[in-house]
């Protein structure tokens, strides 16, 4: 069971990283500078509630505008 358990950490950790690396490269600007998409489709992408949930989100995982330092992953 704890070999599972450890497994199952170790999965959760690469998916929270994964997503991060996702949701920047879904911020990148295009050719033209622009950024594609907006926060409100990844909201809407995510199924989650808002644009401003949507930006905390990805906050938390890729980091903020100002320090671009990536977030520490999920605590388990």
């Amino acid at each position: 069971m704890g070999t599972a358990l450890t497994l199952l950490r170790a999965v959760h950790a690469e998916l929270y990283e994964l997503e991060g690396v996702l949701l920047f490269a879904a911020r990148e600007k295009d050719a033209l500078g622009r950024r594609v998409p907006r926060f409100r489709q990844i909201a809407a992408d995510l199924s989650v509630e808002s644009e401003q949930a949507a930006q905390g989100r990805y906050h938390r995982k890729v980091g903020t505008p100002h320090d671009g330092v990536p977030r520490p992953g999920p605590r388990i």
